[in-house]
């Protein structure tokens, strides 16, 4: 896919609790405007989801200043805007944020010259109900759509109980768990909740989902992947407990006893940007970020294969 040329205008996501300085965010002004490139400003603090303005929604690429987080919830907005997406790392692992900011006015330099490419990830759409406000009975309600990157979680809202769910591939059932919760990731998502939680780790060109059970209260309930075009629908078989769901880490609505949502994939997958084979290697980035797969036998200067 070749990368749009030349930039003229770009969006920067900037989290002003990772950047309060504004020091990350003054360098990247500097060095594109200095090539003629006009650039809007969206400001987040925190966990917030970015807020865009008619001038910002539609750029030629949006760079992201913060943590692997703001970058989840900068492909919620941009997803569908076909806007790729590049991060500059303030946060702690940078594993979606991969710039190191000391590295980022070369790395900008090879943005204004065309010296990229464009990774396309897969992304989730969730379908859950309305709220517990609307007055539509709850078997009934209608559903609405979001966007996710890495996950989509199901768990009880009481986090001393179990739950139970109902898992449907297809209208197919395939599965009923007793447990914490459950998880359906991507590829991109399967190093982040759902490898804590046992998940397997997923090259990001495979075109699966895992679905992961949390704690199940089972000997056999092991994790499952199933192609990407599948269609997912866990059911809260609890009768009385209420179910959250979070999205990428941030919660995202619930569902009722007998309520259930549906995972399958968007329409549109994210684009990122990658710049080179050894900076975007999806094995080199578990090893040095990660640190998968480390012989506890290895020294400095032994060779890693």
């Amino acid at each position: 896919m070749n990368p749009p040329s030349p930039l003229r205008t770009v969006t920067i996501v900037h989290n002003v609790a990772t950047d309060p300085q504004c020091a990350a965010l003054k360098t990247a002004q500097t060095v594109l405007e200095r090539h003629g490139v006009r650039v809007c400003v969206a400001t987040v603090n925190g966990y917030e989801r970015p807020a865009l303005t008619p001038d910002s929604a539609h750029p030629d690429l949006a760079i992201v200043i913060g943590g692997d987080g703001t970058v989840l919830r900068a492909t919620r907005v941009f997803c569908e805007k076909r806007v790729p997406i590049v991060g500059i790392n303030l946060g702690n692992l940078g594993f979606l944020a991969r710039i190191d900011p000391e590295r980022a006015p070369d790395y900008l330099e090879r943005l204004i010259s065309g010296q990229y490419a464009l990774e396309e990830r897969l992304m989730l759409r969730v379908n859950t109900p309305t709220g517990d406000d609307c007055e539509i009975p709850a078997p009934a309600r209608p559903h609405v759509a979001a966007l996710a990157l890495n996950d989509a979680m199901v768990k009880n809202a009481n986090p001393s109980q179990m739950a139970s769910f109902r898992l449907f591939i297809n209208e197919t059932p395939v599965a009923a768990y007793d447990a914490d919760g459950v998880i359906i990731a991507t590829p991109t998502g399967s190093t982040a909740y759902t490898v804590s939680a046992g998940g397997p780790v997923i090259s990001p060109q495979a075109a699966v989902l895992a679905i992961t059970p949390i704690c199940p209260h089972s000997l056999s309930n092991k994790p499952l992947i199933v192609p990407s075009d599948t269609r997912i629908r866990i059911e809260a078989a609890s009768d009385n407990a209420r179910m959250l769901l979070a999205l990428d880490g941030m919660e995202s609505g619930a569902i009722g006893p007998g309520e259930s949502l549906t995972v399958e994939k968007a329409p549109e997958p994210m684009r990122f940007v990658v710049f080179g084979p050894k900076e975007e290697d999806f094995y080199w980035l578990l090893k040095t970020k990660l640190h998968w797969a480390r012989n506890p036998r290895w020294r400095p200067g032994d060779s890693e294969g």
